[in-house]
């Protein structure tokens, strides 16, 4: 195929001899079956266990069973739908107190964090982030997450693994082991002060994938919409936007909202003006 319009430089949508994997959905669950689960869960923990598969019904995919068995056994032990809002709270807590301790304005809306997010990870608060976001994005039928190198691989792939899903990281340098043609883009990089190439091997991105992109901030939402394209041009979609961090000054929130798709953030940020970091609810 030739360019995709909005895709700067050469662009293809790789098709594979074998068809493109049928992407995985990841079905609702009504309230009637969250009592029902949680009836089987408690019938669990009394030594009378029965099939989760026979309360859900065969609609769900045995891997929607483990992951839904898994958070709403987390629920039980945290009480129900409130233990779940008490986790969230923590999580959220946690990274708003490292911003609070650690996080530097060091100007022109650039807020460090290298301590615990993009150069030193934090692995323990990156898994509590990357469960958390699993959660909200459990049902949006994902098949695949994508993201920028370097900083958006922590979080990304600690979501993936929630989900159970394969991460897929766009380069900003083709190496020599990508094929001659790749999905590339261009967008503008406010960190380093200048446009990067996002790079993306046709051999890991295909036609009919649901693409669930995952980054450590959106500010600008210029690296998210680059993203975007590279998953248009490839035949995908895009399912879901989630971050770490929102920069809501940016106004890149307003830049995605023509996907059309939910997009959730941990925390925002809502001013940095004269050296502040001030964070929203």
């Amino acid at each position: 195929g030739g360019s995709k319009p909005g895709i700067a430089g050469d662009v293809r949508a790789y098709q594979s001899s074998a068809a493109a994997p049928a992407a995985r959905h990841s079905p609702g669950v009504a309230a009637s079956q969250i009592k029902r689960i949680r009836f089987t869960v408690g019938m669990f923990l009394l030594g009378r266990p029965c099939s989760l598969c026979t309360v859900m019904g065969s609609s769900v995919h045995s891997q929607q069973y483990q992951l839904l068995l898994k958070w709403i056994i987390q629920a039980v032990f945290l009480g129900g739908h409130g233990g779940y809002n008490l986790a969230r709270g923590i999580t959220v807590k946690q990274l708003l107190d490292r911003i609070r301790a650690e996080g530097r304005n060091l100007g022109n809306g650039i807020l460090k964090v290298d301590g615990f997010v993009n150069h030193q990870v934090d692995t323990k608060l990156m898994q509590a982030c990357g469960l958390e976001l699993a959660k909200r994005f459990a049902t949006c039928g994902a098949s695949k997450v994508l993201t920028a190198e370097i900083s958006g691989i922590a979080p990304a792939v600690m979501t993936a693994l929630e989900l159970g899903l394969e991460v897929v990281y766009a380069r900003k340098q083709k190496p020599i082991t990508m094929p001659d043609q790749v999905l590339l883009t261009i967008a503008p990089s406010h960190t380093k002060g200048r446009n990067v190439e996002l790079i993306v091997s046709p051999e890991y991105l295909g036609a009919g994938e649901r693409v669930l992109v995952i980054d450590d901030f959106l500010a600008s939402g210029q690296t998210i919409l680059g993203l975007a394209r590279l998953v248009k041009a490839a035949g995908g979609i895009v399912v879901g936007v989630g971050a770490l961090v929102e920069k809501t000054f940016e106004g890149g929130r307003d830049v995605l909202a023509g996907l059309g798709v939910p997009i959730e953030t941990l925390v925002r940020i809502t001013n940095m003006d004269d050296g502040r970091i001030e964070i929203g609810s």
